[in-house]
């Protein structure tokens, strides 16, 4: 029998030239005798267990199998080949993936703390990332009565000029202790993807005639400013957070902190504006010497400032900067303003840089005064709003005023504003009133169907 097959077939005559012919191991081998009738023989008698096959029933064997999709060894080598693919596949779309978030720069827009955490989007409202801080911040709703209002309390920009924005965002923690005492504020600075490059926290000490003042200091406002290169610098107000001195910082790129200016009374409100004379920055709040609304012109590029008060006075500046503003104003209180606050304020600088809007709150309920300047930064001219009349005539009805509203010599009279430069010192400058934007209002039927007594 076994020469008349030689030709057209083999003999195998062990489990290990079996599992060879099948591409296998031995123990898949005898798993296929045992669980699928693989043809495999044992001489009778013999008790050591000698096997053998012959190769062309096996090749019937695996044919049946491929037919029924059953082929063991082909089943098995094509599964553990898709298997390899499609591991690979996921490793490949993996890796491209990453690479692709790597390369792709991500862009914020917007960002808001929602509980302890920041949430950062981009223009599709998607979220780039998270920070949840693990200190107790003031809420976004608790923030919009402080001097920074929530809505303000984040600015996104390109600081260090790199292409990518960065993430600026005011941190008011509460009091550790569980007290009443002040916030403790700081600025962190994130980059687009979430990484903290830095973090600033007012330390800094003011002596004003003979008290010294360590904070701790609050933000009011900042401004970004394009600084040397594509890069920009961080310009913010600092306040004591309960007495007079406040101070302008300076923040650069990478963090770096430097007093610009500082004044005997609060700062509320920051600009830049360019003219053809350079780079400047107006800090506008009020000063307590004066008891006024107090404007400072300062030099961008230029050397670190006081404001100017009386020499030895307990507003002077002993312990910090030596130099002075560019130019300096106080803004008399309006004879309603008398009658409400102790004094005015500025709150807000607006318009381009060829003409700058400062106006200065006259009192808390709306009462402002617009004060419009040049585009080299002098003062022009002078608005009340709609609210002067309504007051007026109110104020007249309880005998607080003892003239009426048509014959009021603070609309006909010019305004006159004290200005100081280092060349001239003080001096008073008179600018000319112009008609509210509302003189409708003033008339005696609107105001008394709007505001009855």
């Amino acid at each position: 029998m076994r020469s008349e097959l030689a030709g057209t077939r083999r003999l195998l005559n062990s489990w290990k030239e079996i599992a060879s012919y099948l591409a296998c191991d031995e123990r898949t081998a005898r798993r296929w005798e045992r669980e699928r009738g693989l043809p495999v023989y044992r001489p009778p008698g013999d008790k050591r267990g000698h096997v053998y096959a012959y190769s062309d029933e096996l090749d019937r064997w695996l044919s049946r199998n491929r037919q029924t999709n059953a082929a063991p060894h082909a089943t098995s080598r094509s599964f553990r080949q898709l298997r390899w693919a499609v591991l690979v596949f996921l490793v490949l779309t993996s890796v491209v993936a990453a690479w692709h978030k790597f390369l792709r720069k991500p862009s914020p827009v917007r960002a808001r703390l929602v509980g302890q955490t920041l949430e950062v989007r981009d223009a599709q409202n998607r979220v780039l990332w998270r920070h949840t801080f693990p200190e107790t911040l003031r809420s976004a709703e608790e923030l919009r009565e402080s001097l920074l209002p929530a809505a303000r309390n984040t600015q996104i920009a390109d600081l260090d000029g790199d292409g990518e924005r960065e993430v600026l965002f005011r941190a008011a923690h509460l009091p550790s202790n569980g007290s009443s005492g002040p916030d403790l504020e700081e600025i962190l600075c994130f980059s687009s993807r979430g990484r903290l490059l830095w973090r600033y926290r007012p330390e800094v000490t003011v002596r004003m005639g003979t008290v010294r003042f360590d904070g701790p200091w609050r933000f009011t406002d900042w401004v970004v400013t394009p600084a040397s290169g594509s890069k920009h610098d961080l310009w913010a107000s600092v306040v004591h957070w309960h007495w007079r001195p406040s101070f302008v910082v300076r923040l650069d790129a990478s963090g770096r902190a430097s007093v610009r200016f500082v004044q005997a009374g609060w700062i509320y409100v920051l600009n830049r504006v360019a003219n053809h004379q350079g780079a400047y920055i107006l800090a506008g709040g009020v000063n307590n010497e004066y008891s006024t609304a107090s404007l400072a012109v300062l030099k961008q590029d230029g050397q670190p400032a006081c404001s100017p008060q009386t020499p030895g006075s307990e507003f002077d500046c002993t312990d910090g900067p030596h130099g002075r503003p560019e130019r300096y104003f106080l803004f008399p209180p309006s004879e309603i303003g008398r009658l409400a606050v102790p004094y005015n304020d500025i709150f807000a600088v607006e318009g381009s840089d060829a003409r700058r809007l400062v106006i200065a709150r006259e009192t808390p309920d709306g009462l402002w005064a617009m004060y419009q300047f040049s585009e080299a930064l002098e003062p022009e001219s002078v608005a009340l709003n709609y609210r002067f009349g309504i007051l007026h005539r109110r104020y007249e009805d309880q005998g607080l005023l003892r003239h009426r509203f048509e014959t009021c010599p603070q609309l006909g009279r010019p305004v006159r504003i004290r200005r100081w430069d280092a060349q001239s010192g003080w001096r008073t400058v008179e600018i000319p009133p112009t008609p509210g934007v509302r003189p409708d209002v003033y008339r005696p039927e609107v105001v008394r169907a709007n505001h009855p007594k």
